[in-house]
Order: C-alpha cells, then structure tokens, then sequence
C-alpha cells in the first residue's frame, strides 16, 4: 500500500510562514491533499511540530482543529515533537530575530520564546496534540454488527487511526 507521510507541522498558516514552509503549501491545501490522497487509497500520515518561535496559543489550536477537522481522512499521526534548537541554524545564530533566548547550557530544548513559548508549555502542547489525535481516532472508530463480531473496526471511507506512535518530550 502507498502512503504519503506528511511533514504539515503544524495547522496554522501564520506558524508555516514563519517556519518558510508556506512557500510549499498552505494549510488548506495540506487539508485537500490528506483528503484526495485518502481518497484515492494512499495512506496519509502526519508528522507534527509544537512551539516554533512565534506560535502563540491561538495559532496552537488551529493545529488541533486542523486534527480534528481532517481526522477521517488521516490513518496516523507519526510523531507530535516540540521544536529543538539546532546548532548553527538560522534561529541559533540569530534568535533575536525569531524572539528567543537562549540558555547557555541545553539551549537545544530550554531555550524561551516570547509569549510563554517555554519548555513546560511545550510539553504542555504535546499532550494536548496527543490527546486530540487519540480523541480523534476514537471517534473514527465504529462498532461492526452485533452479529458479525464484538470488535470495533474502522469504516472503508473515510478512515482514521490518528493515534500517534511517539509523544516526544523535549
């Protein structure tokens, strides 16, 4: 079986200009190719960001209905990571430009953004990201007939097991 894994970050296109992805996709067409990918029989799968510099928590939920808008259509959320600081990237060498301070020590995963934009919220996103995938992939699922089993299965289309495989915390 094909499979598309998408690296959508996030669901939010303020988020996506920052990160210079917006240049490849917006958040709508991200939507419609899950949905015709899905569709056509390719499995879609979602690799997921959480605190890039800027995100406020209102770009933050439009990452969680993003999930929850498109979840019939998506058969796995891979991973739901913060976002580390890369030596030498452009955010390390220029953090002002991106609002960030940056520890001396394990700058990677303690650095600080504006608007509480911290490690523990973070976290705190993950969970809630992770929570929201699961929630989603529990509402996708339907019981079979009585008469045909007592397990639960997913219906042929749309489809969803939006479970993610792996919660990284920094």
């Amino acid at each position: 079986m094909l499979e598309l894994q998408w690296g959508l970050e996030c669901g939010s296109d303020v988020v996506l200009k920052k990160m210079n992805k917006s240049r490849f996709f917006s958040v709508e067409e991200a939507g419609r190719v899950i949905r015709d990918c899905h569709d056509a029989g390719i499995r879609t799968s979602l690799f997921i960001l959480v605190g890039f510099p800027g995100e406020t928590a209102e770009e933050f939920v439009k990452t969680l209905d993003f999930i929850r808008d498109n979840h019939a259509w998506i058969d796995q959320v891979k991973s739901i990571n913060s976002v580390h600081i890369i030596t030498d990237t452009v955010i390390h060498k220029r953090p002002e430009l991106f609002g960030v301070k940056l520890p001396e020590r394990d700058y990677h995963y303690l650095w600080e953004g504006e608007g509480g934009n911290t490690t523990e919220e973070r976290n705190r996103r993950i969970a809630k990201c992770s929570r929201s995938a699961t929630n989603s992939a529990s509402r996708s699922l339907k019981p079979t007939s009585r008469k045909a089993s007592s397990t639960t299965s997913r219906p042929k289309s749309p489809r969803a097991d939006c479970r993610p495989t792996t919660r990284s915390a920094c």
